[in-house]
């Protein structure tokens, strides 16, 4: 600068101070801060599916804000969770959920930090099921993926029963355990609903069973564990109601269908003397009758009263007539013969 000049020059650090561009980062914070407290009002208030479709136009599903921002995180979890299932959602929606709900509870570290054991195990509870309805999404189901998602969720289960010691904790252990039982191995790998589903966990998981038989549940002054059998005698007896409605159903439309085959069968063979009247008129109406016009008429007829008495159950009267038709032919062709 010029000695003794007053300077016009703006040096960058009065830029970076000048309040007329400080929107950045508190700004768009805030911006962020009041999408989410939108899309968590649509969630409060029942709306799960469009808060997660909100949340998706807002950009607020994007891999960094998942890994990153505890708040989003757990609004997503607690949407998908809410969900009985994601196919209505767009091919976009769909790829986020896939991605975000592989099975490998790696992806939760930085979010089960510093967490109590009970929001633990809340937080891996709602990510394995909703894993499992990431996968009924694709079909078929990739049976490799669905059996690994069972084998990390029964590992979880190992590794924290021997943890839980309060009642809140038991209660979402508990959950854990339905969403294994329930929504992997019956739901996804399609088991039959029986007892043994819960006595091979407890012979894979030592001491499981004493522990679940010491908890209470919420229903019905049960055990834990009472009350997954119960919900597994219920899931059975329904099962085989079902399987025997549609026995008796299968059973009930094919003796329908019999009946209607063998009146089919009858008009086949009620059709067939037709056809050969339609070739009367054909052909042997144009015919003179000579005499051996006339005994190739005679066989004609004869064979077709014979066909009409193959007939099963055909009307009494007709049968009498036709019988004494055929006396009758039979007493004319003999006597054309011998002339």
């Amino acid at each position: 600068m010029p000695d003794g000049g007053a300077s016009t020059v703006t040096t960058l650090e009065e830029l970076l101070n000048d309040e007329s561009f400080s929107y950045s980062a508190s700004s768009i914070a805030f911006d962020e801060d009041t999408k989410y407290h939108e899309c968590l009002t649509m969630f409060i208030a029942g709306d799960p599916e469009r808060c997660l479709q909100k949340m998706y136009e807002y950009g607020l599903l994007s891999k960094e804000s998942i890994q990153n921002n505890d708040k989003v995180f757990n609004l997503f979890q607690e949407a998908c969770y809410a969900i009985g299932n994601f196919n209505r959602f767009g091919f976009r929606l769909q790829d986020v959920i896939l991605e975000n709900f592989t099975g490998d509870p790696q992806v939760l570290q930085c979010h089960l930090m510093n967490c109590t054991l009970a929001s633990e195990i809340s937080i891996l509870n709602r990510y394995y099921r909703c894993s499992a309805k990431a996968l009924l999404m694709e079909k078929p189901i990739n049976e490799e993926k669905a059996t690994g998602l069972e084998i990390q969720t029964r590992r979880t289960i190992a590794r924290i029963g021997s943890r839980v010691r309060v009642p809140d904790e038991a209660l979402e252990f508990q959950q854990l355990i339905g969403t294994y039982i329930f929504t992997i191995q019956i739901k996804l790998l399609q088991k039959t609903p029986s007892f043994s589903l819960y006595k091979k966990l407890c012979d894979r998981i030592p001491n499981l069973s004493d522990q679940l038989k010491k908890w209470p549940s919420t229903y019905k002054e049960k055990t834990i564990e009472g009350q997954i059998l119960s919900q597994l005698e219920h899931m059975y007896s329904k099962a085989k109601k079902q399987h025997q409605r549609r026995r008796t159903n299968s059973a009930a439309i094919s003796e329908s269908v019999k009946p209607s085959t063998q009146v089919t069968a009858k008009k086949d063979k009620l059709q067939r003397p037709v056809n050969w009247l339609s070739l009367w008129h054909k052909y042997f109406s144009r015919m003179n009758l000579s005499r051996q016009n006339l005994l190739f008429l005679l066989i004609f007829l004869l064979i077709s009263l014979q066909i009409t008495k193959k007939l099963v159950k055909f009307p009494i009267f007709f049968t009498q007539f036709s019988r004494k038709i055929l006396i009758q032919l039979k007493s004319i062709l003999s006597l054309l013969s011998s002339v």
